[in-house]
């Protein structure tokens, strides 16, 4: 886990919440959830400790973007950028799950609330139906997850 730990401490100590990019999304979804794997997995907190407000500024992009994910690369890049992919969709609702963990982790009940309701898959389901994207497919879905 040191080489892990390295590599992670060295994209962080470099990362910021940059510019809304073609693969903001993914990247950011990423990061939060290897966080929270490393943590898990090391009992080593320092990692989160110190780039909290880094995570969190990255959990906010992904509340408000990844309901419907805008043009956006994803690993079916073969395609160009995308608008409304679910699997953005799926990696930003797991990330802002993962970001709650984090929150908790830190003993930031507050924020893990937070970020729980944000990620609740039936709040998922009731977005998709204001917005008109509720389709069959995604009533299964919503329905075998909750």
């Amino acid at each position: 886990m040191g080489k892990m730990k390295q590599c992670l401490l060295k994209v962080f100590s470099t990362a910021r919440l940059y510019v809304p990019s073609l693969i903001s999304q993914i990247e950011s979804g990423n990061m939060i959830i290897m966080a929270l794997s490393y943590a898990q997995k090391t009992g080593d907190l320092s990692m989160v400790t110190e780039y909290s407000s880094l995570f969190q500024q990255w959990a906010q992009y992904l509340v408000e973007n990844s309901m419907v994910p805008d043009h956006q690369l994803s690993t079916d890049d073969f395609a160009g950028p995308l608008s409304n992919q679910t699997n953005l969709a799926i990696k930003g609702i797991v990330a802002i799950r993962a970001m709650s963990e984090i929150s908790k982790l830190l003993g930031q009940q507050e924020a893990s609330d937070r970020y729980k309701v944000c990620q609740n898959i039936r709040s998922v389901d009731r977005q998709y139906r204001l917005i008109g994207a509720y389709t069959e497919y995604c009533r299964v879905i919503c329905v075998a997850a909750s």
